[in-house]
């Protein structure tokens, strides 16, 4: 009789992960994901669509790994565990952290939270803008690095992209955000001319120091526009990337702002405090508190389902 070769029976495939759990508990289902995020960064096209399609897809057995990883989940999983991720990160190690440290306190040596708001409120009072939209007040760099840092990290970043700080103040974050993010340009659009004059007048200084920046802060356009945003939307077609402290917007203000980001580009993400893009425009992707200058507030980050819309919203 002649030898009869083994059957070599198949090694038993594990099921696919279904669960936030037991993806937050794997590893190699976190780092998966991780890259599906930055490979489909905010600003491409139908991006939720292919993140679940690369997360999903079945590499299938082979010699070397003949029982690879599989993953089977939905949008609400997705980001449900993308929030997980989010609130069990702590250490963040980034380049453009420690520049801010080093050399924000040598721009604004001689910049308090008070003299900004006694600066606003002259000119407030010498124009008559009694709009409490125009209260000064402001989010501590780190505390704003914190969150651009731990949302570009999770959600994924678009580079050569344009940043736009709506109600900027003195220009802070409007520098913070040149050394944090590959952006093309930072823009800084402020209604209060004292206080945007404080960010171009550092500009020099600022040329002066950015010799010693990496390439891609070098690079960086810094723009200051002194225009009152509600009256002007200018920006919407522009921006890719909005922070937008309005605490104290009315919600008729707030539904103007969000009237005129129909314009915005799928994929549009905004960083707002106290309160989110009224409208379905917008998908929240994290909900969350920090301590500012004002006390405890809410933050939230959010990014644009829709394409852009130019016609008029019907009444």
């Amino acid at each position: 009789m002649g030898n009869r070769q083994k059957k070599v029976e198949p090694i038993p495939r594990r099921e696919p992960l279904q669960s936030v759990a037991d993806i937050i508990f794997s590893s190699e289902a976190k780092e998966r994901i991780r890259q599906s995020m930055h490979l489909y960064p905010p600003g491409v096209s139908k991006r939720w669509d292919r993140i679940i399609a690369n997360i999903n897809i079945d590499p299938g057995p082979t010699e070397k790994d003949p029982d690879p990883l599989r993953v089977n989940i939905d949008i609400k999983i997705l980001h449900a565990v993308l929030k997980a991720l989010f609130n069990e990160m702590r250490f963040i190690d980034s380049e453009g952290l420690a520049l801010s440290r080093e050399f924000i306190p040598k721009l604004y040596d001689k910049h308090s939270v008070e003299r900004g708001r006694k600066v606003s409120q002259i000119e407030r009072e010498a124009k008559g803008l009694s709009d409490e939209c125009f209260a000064y007040g402001e989010v501590d760099y780190e505390v704003y690095s914190t969150i651009f840092l731990k949302v570009t990290s999770i959600y994924g970043f678009r580079k050569a992209s344009n940043f736009y700080d709506l109600g900027c103040g003195v220009g802070i974050l409007v520098f913070v955000s040149a050394l944090l993010g590959k952006f093309s340009k930072v823009v800084g659009i402020e209604g209060i001319s004292s206080l945007s004059e404080r960010g171009q007048k550092r500009m020099n200084r600022w040329n002066l120091l950015k010799e010693s920046f990496p390439a891609h802060s070098k690079s960086t356009r810094v723009e200051w526009i002194t225009e009152n945003f509600l009256e002007n939307k200018f920006w919407a077609q522009d921006a890719d990337f909005i922070f937008l402290h309005w605490t104290a917007f009315s919600l008729p203000q707030r539904e103007k702002i969000a009237q005129y980001m129909r314009v915005c580009g799928e994929g549009t993400v905004v960083i707002s405090f106290t309160n989110p893009i009224p409208g379905d425009d917008f998908v929240v992707l994290v909900n969350d508190s920090c301590m500012t200058s004002w006390g405890t507030a809410q933050f939230y980050y959010q990014e644009k389902l829709t394409p852009p819309n130019f016609e008029p919203e019907s009444q």
